[in-house]
């Protein structure tokens, strides 16, 4: 009985051996496919309240300003709270302006990340004064800012747009983007000195080539300030110019892989291949002199983007503008409506 007793104990052993020591079965692609999703959103920027696989955003002027209203009027317009209020710097064209930001930080009121554009030069102060200092004082005013309107963890885009030829007063050409690189590495030192979560955004402009290259890339090869500073990598984009998608459903491929200038998907490509996340601070319908206007496939062409990116996609922000140089607003604040087709794909798509 004795022995009989023992070889069973020794069968339970061996069993449970066995069975600890199976290899986990492989994830099926679904299940692939769901650890990949919030990869970089969660990574980056933590879960996003949203309820979307990534960090939802949107610039939200109302016919009386900007108010936190706006904000929670869009919110309820959409059907899903804002992951990010979009926000810039006092600026009027006069670096000096921007160290009186408070209430430019203060309006979309408290437990809001803020996507911040910070000016790096103007009309008063040069890029290379920046270079040599002579501006910290006014970036270390804007970091303060921010951290006493608790938003420690802001989204900083640092000389957004400097791409684009003639267009701010820091706009960059092949021959001086290692200038771009070393303020923007200093502008970068100084806020992060104030906090270590203010996340910082490399960008691009989707159909603009820096100028004097001969490439469409050469702004992310040249201009890129480092792995080591740079948090997410990022693009403004909007449906006009050569870059944009018609009435009738086609271009698309214009804004992933233009003829001339960044595309789309060079700018994720680029992202991916450093292991950072995307961000796309600006994005929308254009209806001033150069777009098309109304076109809800554009809508539909950028979610599907998102989706199908969503290992790296991390935030994007809708300028919802209603004023007539660009008319890309969805939701209007009570004034005529401007883009109805493309607000219904919107609510479709990113509501509830």
């Amino acid at each position: 009985m004795y022995i009989k007793k023992y070889f069973i104990y020794m069968l339970l052993i061996l069993v449970c051996v066995a069975c600890s020591s199976a290899k986990e079965p492989d994830p099926t692609p679904e299940e692939e496919e769901e650890e990949k999703t919030f990869m970089k959103a969660e990574e980056v920027l933590g879960v996003p309240k949203s309820g979307l696989p990534w960090h939802s955003g949107a610039w939200t002027p109302g016919k009386d300003g900007h108010t936190v209203e706006n904000i929670r009027e869009f919110e309820v317009w959409r059907g899903r709270p804002l992951d990010i209020s979009t926000v810039y710097c006092n600026y009027s064209g006069v670096l000096g302006n921007i160290s009186n930001s408070d209430w430019n930080f203060s309006y979309p009121g408290p437990n809001r990340r803020l996507s911040v554009g910070v000016p790096i030069a103007g009309s008063d102060i040069s890029v290379s004064q920046v270079n040599t200092g002579e501006a910290d004082h006014l970036f270390e005013a804007v970091a303060l800012l921010l951290v006493q309107n608790n938003r420690k963890d802001a989204i900083i885009r640092i000389g957004w747009e400097a791409d684009i030829p003639n267009n701010w007063a820091w706009h960059r050409n092949v021959d001086n983007c290692e200038e771009y690189k070393q303020v923007w590495r200093r502008i970068r030192n100084i806020f992060h000195k104030h906090s270590d979560q203010f996340v910082f955004t490399f960008e691009g402009s989707i159909g603009s080539r820096l100028e004097g290259a001969s490439d469409n890339e050469a702004w992310l090869r040249l201009a890129y300030p480092g792995d080591d500073v740079v948090d997410l990598i990022g693009c403004d984009t909007y449906n006009f110019y050569h870059t944009k998608v018609m009435p009738d459903g086609s271009g698309w491929d214009t804004v992933l892989n233009p003829s001339w200038g960044l595309g789309l998907q060079d700018v994720a490509d680029f992202a991916r291949a450093r292991k950072k996340g995307l961000i796309l601070p600006e994005w929308g319908i254009h209806g001033g002199e150069h777009g098309p206007g109304d076109v809800p496939q554009y809508i539909e062409y950028m979610f599907n983007f998102f989706k199908n990116n969503a290992d790296i996609m991390a935030a994007e922000c809708y300028f919802n503008e209603y004023d007539s140089y660009i008319q890309c607003a969805l939701w209007t604040d009570g004034q005529p409506e401007q883009n109805p087709k493309s607000a219904a794909r919107y609510l479709q798509l990113f509501g509830k």
